[in-house]
């Protein structure tokens, strides 16, 4: 049954998105006028092909603030009403559920029908989210789970996130009602639980799957509190617990960055280019310094969809962003020399060499994630897309191979590199690489790489000192360091929904901006630029584009 709603509901909103755009916003505008006069801050937008009221935010914006507003709103008005309340676990992520007795349905639903219809708020029912009206919620009064949420958009640009992230309020029942009701058997077969009827005699029955436990017994559901987004809220013993699938170890993100248009780089550069060793000409390309703001706007994207992530490492040759807050708390920008154990062969110009070094960075966590600035997060991401609850990494492969063959000066540099990473991870576990990994962020285990540099310290060495990409060097985080995770067991095979901006192809990011600002249904993005173009079209497709879909400034900008 379950799955048959859910095909047509799939079916529904696929017809949806094919009615053109012009006749979606009339006929929202219509239907939701009174939600226009008397909810602040709406404006009719679009989010994943359909028009939908969205909610203006303002100031720097993640996911996780959302859902936590949602939850203070809403346990305020219970709290002004009398209605008690705990907070409960939520199944979902970047969503909170409240935990409300059964007893108390009828004043929970008026609290609504005053405070939340008509205003551009979304119910979900078996058609997906539709605007709560008063009309809709009297339909749905009897629901044992009323799950609530709005779109919200920036300040200007496009809608950034849907209302799977806000709340879901439940109504739970004693179990010795339970018992007592004409359907109480078919009620408890449909739990995920079984329990002696001593045990559901006082205990407290779920309305909904979570991840604890839809039974809670007397022990379980003893007073406590829980602090979500500095607020204080009640909830059952049962709900603090740290569950064996939780992850709560610390995970850092470490960025390397260089501002290729500042003139004094430029000439250090220059200066050391003409050595007199042969390199293929992509390792010297300017493009793969060319600066497009890319790091402002991937910060944001890791403020607005990655709230776990705890500090940011920021790793450049003396060089810092103007815009940047160097301040602020959870910011660190790292100079090569912090981090390089012979600063002699500095300066480098090679994303290899520095990379080889930054596991050094002191302070970083165990568990960290490694972005090019070209890397953008596209929607709310959780930690377990990057890692399993026991710290092994989950691992992104490309369907691209880098070759067979000796590595040679004709090879890209990045195949050189994997070719040679292949080479040793061949030798070392009898098993040939052949695969790429894809352009996303990058779980790192920091001993992973403290290990390899202790087998391996002339690849490590060599690879530092190497100025430009050359056919000898290896890439250290983005594959060597994965395959040997893998094959000790340190790391598996993940999925992470991804897809790649060539900006050498003015026409094909033009329709992939388009489509990602459209569908917002990507994990991950890359915007790379390993060739110039003839014109500057694609930056000026990219620069608006970057604008629309990540408005808001992040809390790390000046």
């Amino acid at each position: 049954m379950t799955s048959t709603s859910s095909l047509l509901r799939r079916i529904r909103t696929a017809a949806r998105r094919r009615v053109p755009a012009g006749i979606q916003t009339a006929l929202l505008r219509g239907a939701a006028g009174s939600h226009l006069r008397k909810g602040a801050g709406l404006r009719l937008s679009s989010y994943q092909r359909i028009a939908v009221l969205a909610r203006t935010w303002k100031g720097p914006f993640s996911v996780q603030d959302l859902a936590d507003s949602h939850l203070e709103r809403f346990t305020s008005l219970l709290r002004e009403a009398g209605i008690d309340y705990f907070v409960a676990r939520s199944g979902n992520a970047y969503h909170h559920a409240v935990g409300i007795p059964a007893r108390q349905r009828t004043e929970t639903v008026a609290l609504l029908e005053e405070h939340y219809t008509d205003r551009g708020y979304y119910l979900r029912n078996r058609n997906g989210y539709v605007l709560l009206s008063r009309n809709r919620l009297r339909k749905g009064r009897d629901a044992d789970v009323l799950r609530i949420g709005e779109y919200t958009a920036g300040a200007h640009g496009s809608v950034v996130t849907g209302p799977a992230h806000g709340l879901s309020i439940e109504f739970w029942e004693e179990g010795s009602r339970v018992l007592k009701e004409p359907d109480g058997d078919s009620r408890l077969a449909e739990l995920r639980v079984v329990a002696p009827e001593s045990v559901l005699r006082e205990s407290l029955v779920a309305p909904q799957l979570n991840p604890v436990c839809e039974v809670l017994p007397a022990e379980a559901r003893k007073p406590a509190t829980v602090t979500v987004g500095g607020a204080t809220h009640p909830t059952l013993e049962a709900f603090t617990w740290d569950l064996a699938t939780d992850i709560d170890f610390p995970i850092d993100a470490v960025y390397t960055w260089v501002d290729g248009d500042d003139e004094e780089w430029a000439a250090k550069r220059n200066r050391y280019l003409g050595g007199g060793t042969e390199l293929n000409p992509d390792s010297v390309s300017r493009a793969r310094y060319t600066s497009r703001d890319e790091l402002r706007y991937s910060l944001r994207s890791l403020e607005m969809f990655a709230p776990f992530i705890r500090n940011i490492y920021i790793v450049t040759d003396g060089q810092c962003p103007s815009w940047l807050r160097t301040d602020h708390p959870r910011v660190c920008v790292v100079d090569h020399k912090e981090i390089f154990d012979d600063p002699s062969v500095l300066p480098v110009f090679n994303s290899h060499a520095i990379e080889s070094q930054l596991h050094h960075i002191p302070g970083l966590a165990e568990h960290y994630l490694y972005l090019n600035d070209d890397v953008l997060l596209g929607r709310p991401v959780t930690a377990d897309k990057f890692f399993h609850p026991n710290g092994i990494a989950k691992l992104n492969p490309s369907t691209y191979r880098f070759g067979l063959g000796p590595p040679s000066v004709e090879d890209q540099p990045v195949d050189a590199a994997a070719k040679q990473n292949s080479l040793l991870i061949g030798e070392r576990f009898g098993k040939v690489p052949t695969t790429k990994f894809k352009h996303t962020p990058i779980p790192q285990r920091r001993s992973v790489l403290e290990e390899l540099e202790r087998e391996y310290p002339q690849v490590f060495a060599a690879t530092a000192a190497s100025r430009f990409r050359h056919p000898g060097d290896h890439s250290i985080p983005s594959s060597l360091h994965n395959y040997h995770a893998l094959l000790t067991g340190r790391a598996v095979m993940g999925r992470l929904r991804y897809t790649y901006l060539n900006m050498a192809d003015a026409e094909a990011v033009r329709k992939r901006t388009r489509e990602l600002l459209a569908n917002r249904n990507h994990d991950s993005f890359c915007v790379n630029d390993t060739t110039t173009p003839g014109d500057d079209t694609s930056a000026r497709l990219v620069d608006a584009f970057f604008r629309d879909f990540f408005p808001s400034p992040s809390s790390f900008e000046k």
